[in-house]
C-alpha cells in the first residue's frame, strides 16, 4: 500500500479537524493560567489574547501524520521512517523552545543556542541547505554553517514576521502549498503529505487567528512553522516520470527556496540592517517590519495582511515557473498584479507624506 491522494486527503482532514477542535480548549486554559500576550504600542491587538495557538498546529500536524502513516507503515522504507521521525522530533523540539519563551520570556541568546544545537542535529541526519562536493576544500564546514544559518534564520524570520493576526499563518499556507505542488508534480507523495498535513493544521488554527484574533500562535507556533519551512525547503527529490520537469534538486533548489521564503527573509534582513544602522541590537524590538510600515502609512490591519498575501504571490509564482509548473503567461499576469499593488502602496505613502508635511 503506497501513499496516494486518498491518504494525503485523509491527513489534511485529520490535521484540520484536530487543530480546529483543540483551539477552544487552548483559549479556555490559556486565559485560566494567564498564558496571554498583553497589548503594547508594537502589537496590533488591543486586549489580552492567548498566545499558545502553536499547540493546536503541532498536535494537528503530528497526529495526522502518525495516524495516516499507521495504515501504510508496511510499505515505508527505512529512509521514509527516518524522515518522519526527524520531522516529528524536530517539530516538537522547536515548538518547546518557543513554548518556554512564551511562558518565561527568556533571553534571545539561550533560545538561539538551542536552535543552533537542533540545526546541527538536522545536518547530522543528512539534510543540508548546500550540497557542496567533498572534493571542495572546507565543503563539510560550508554545508554545516549554511544549514545552521538557514534553519535558524528562517525560524527567526517567521517569528519576527508573526506581527499581525493571520499574517505568518497565511503566508505559511501559501508557501507550503507551493512546496506541496512541486512535490506532487514530482511524484514525491511522502513530502507532499507532510506539507499538506501542516497546511491543514494551520488552516484549523487560522479560523480563530484572523483579525480580530481569539488566539495567536506565539513563539511556539512561529518556531514550529519556521523549522518546518526551513527543513522542507532543504529536501531533495528525484523524478523518474517526466524528464521535462525542472527538478527540485540541488541545481535549482536554493533559488526556489529563496523565492518561496523571500518576503519573511527580506523583512528580517531590512529590520536587522535598520537596527544596526541605529546602533541597536538586532534583537531589539521596534516598528520597522513591513506590516508596521504599511499600517503606518494608512492601511488597516486586514488590508495590510491581504496586501502582503498578494505581494507574496509574485515570488511564489516565479518559483513555480522556475520549476516548470506554470507558464510564462501566468508570470506576466502575476507581474501586472504585483506592479499594481506597488503603485497602490506608493500612492498611499505619498498621501501619508503630504499629510505629515501639512501638519508641520
Amino acid at each position: 500500500m503506497n501513499i496516494n491522494f486518498l491518504f494525503i486527503t485523509l491527513s489534511f482532514v485529520i490535521s484540520t479537524s484536530i487543530s480546529f477542535k483543540i483551539i477552544p480548549l487552548l483559549i479556555h486554559n490559556g486565559n485560566k493560567y494567564n498564558l496571554t500576550d498583553n497589548p503594547s504600542p508594537r502589537k496590533a491587538h488591543k486586549k489580552k489574547v492567548v498566545r499558545i495557538g502553536g499547540t493546536s498546529i503541532l498536535l494537528g500536524y503530528i497526529l495526522s501524520i502518525l495516524t495516516t502513516l499507521f495504515f501504510i507503515k508496511n510499505s515505508l522504507n527505512q529512509e521514509s521512517i527516518n524522515f518522519i521521525v526527524l520531522i516529528s522530533l524536530g517539530s516538537i523540539g522547536f515548538y518547546l523552545i518557543g513554548l518556554i519563551d512564551d511562558i518565561f520570556d527568556i533571553s534571545p541568546f539561550p533560545r538561539l543556542s538551542v536552535q543552533i544545537l537542533f540545526s546541527f542535529l538536522i545536518y547530522a541526519s543528512g539534510i543540508s541547505f548546500f550540497k557542496i562536493d567533498d572534493s571542495f576544500i572546507f565543503a563539510d564546514y560550508i554545508n554545516l554553517l549554511g544549514t545552521i544559518f538557514w534553519i535558524v534564520g528562517i525560524t527567526n524570520a517567521m517569528n519576527w514576521f508573526d506581527g499581525l493576526d493571520g499574517l505568518a499563518s497565511g503566508v505559511s499556507i501559501i508557501t507550503l502549498s507551493s512546496f506541496a505542488l512541486i512535490f506532487l508534480v514530482n511524484h514525491n507523495y511522502l513530502y507532499a503529505l507532510t506539507s499538506i498535513s501542516l497546511i491543514g493544521a494551520i488552516i484549523g488554527f487560522l479560523k480563530f487567528n484572523f483579525y480580530p484574533s481569539k488566539i495567536i500562535m506565539g513563539d511556539c507556533g512561529s518556531n514550529l512553522l519556521g523549522f518546518n519551512l526551513a527543513t522542507i525547503s532543504m529536501l531533495n527529490i528525484s523524478n523518474n516520470y517526466d524528464s521535462n520537469i525542472n527538478l527540485f534538486t540541488d541545481n535549482n533548489r536554493v533559488i526556489i527556496s529563496l523565492l518561496l521564503l523571500s518576503i519573511p527573509l527580506l523583512d528580517m534582513t531590512y529590520v536587522i540592517f535598520k537596527r544596526l544602522k541605529n546602533k541597536r541590537s538586532p534583537f531589539y524590538p521596534d516598528n520597522f517590519h513591513l506590516h508596521h510600515r504599511l499600517m503606518n502609512i494608512g492601511f488597516s490591519h486586514r488590508q495590510t495582511v491581504f496586501l502582503i498575501y498578494i505581494i507574496h504571490h509574485w515570488p511564489v509564482f516565479l518559483a513555480l515557473y522556475y520549476s516548470k509548473i506554470i507558464s510564462i503567461e501566468v508570470i506576466y499576469f502575476s507581474t501586472i498584479i504585483f506592479i499594481f499593488n506597488v503603485i497602490l502602496i506608493m500612492r498611499k505613502f505619498i498621501n501619508y507624506r503630504k499629510i505629515n508635511i501639512q501638519k508641520k
